[in-house]
């Protein structure tokens, strides 16, 4: 009965992204729907970068909106009170904008979301990538004067 540690931290994840979320939920002045879609959405991205047959573009983007949309935004509602520094256009901070913010954060993600989907589905990945020969003489020549070459680069 062999646990797999990456089940392990999966199960910590999803524990950790449910209290936070819980904790957003309590403080989200705007409708409850609105940001579990958001979360699902943002969380969703975030899993499918580690799936398999991911490309590195599914991971970093997943990685970067996840940190950058998500996480931010429910630390901030959660803890700080939702006080953003930085009001741009006609954000007032009530409920209703930040509905329309997360709406509109969602459907954008989910044409990412969609997008990938639609990758994975149409074209595969590795398994038509021609091979290349190595290019032997570069990394002999690299071997052989590795010193010099590093000399002059620190230099």
């Amino acid at each position: 009965m062999s646990i797999r540690i990456s089940n392990v931290l999966f199960g910590v994840f999803f524990i950790v992204i449910c209290l936070l979320s819980y904790f957003t939920l309590v403080n989200y002045p705007g409708r409850v729907v609105v940001y579990i879609i958001f979360t699902v959405i943002l969380n969703a991205l975030l899993i499918l970068g580690f799936s398999k047959n991911r490309i590195f573009f599914d991971t970093f983007i997943g990685i970067f909106f996840w940190l950058g949309f998500w996480l931010k935004f429910s630390l901030r509602v959660a803890f700080m009170g939702g006080e953003f520094h930085e009001p741009i256009g006609q954000f007032n901070g009530t409920g209703a904008a930040f509905d329309h913010t997360l709406l509109v954060t969602s459907c954008g993600i989910s044409a990412l979301l969609l997008a990938s989907i639609v990758r994975r589905k149409v074209f595969s990945p590795y398994t038509d990538v021609v091979r290349r020969p190595r290019l032997e003489g570069v990394f002999t020549f690299y071997q052989e004067y590795r010193m010099i070459i590093l000399i002059i680069f620190v230099t």
